[in-house]
């Protein structure tokens, strides 16, 4: 959704103020939510499907920005 993009692009921003998080770091970063336990492990106890859900919000937003370059 839009409003979903818009937080994914708010949390690249904020990402990006400590270190040059390009659109390729990022896409592995929202794999990382994912597959690293660590990461899945903190994310999952926030809600059960929020690493899969941003994953998948990551992945899209990374997608748009690609294909806009």
């Amino acid at each position: 959704s839009p409003e979903t993009q818009s937080l994914i692009a708010e949390w690249h921003r904020y990402i990006n103020r400590f270190y040059d998080c390009s659109i390729e770091i990022f896409r592995e970063l929202g794999k990382m939510y994912l597959k690293d336990a660590r990461f899945a492990e903190f994310y999952s106890g926030i809600a059960p499907q929020l690493p899969e859900f941003l994953a998948v919000a990551i992945y899209n937003y990374c997608e748009k920005h690609t294909q806009e370059n």
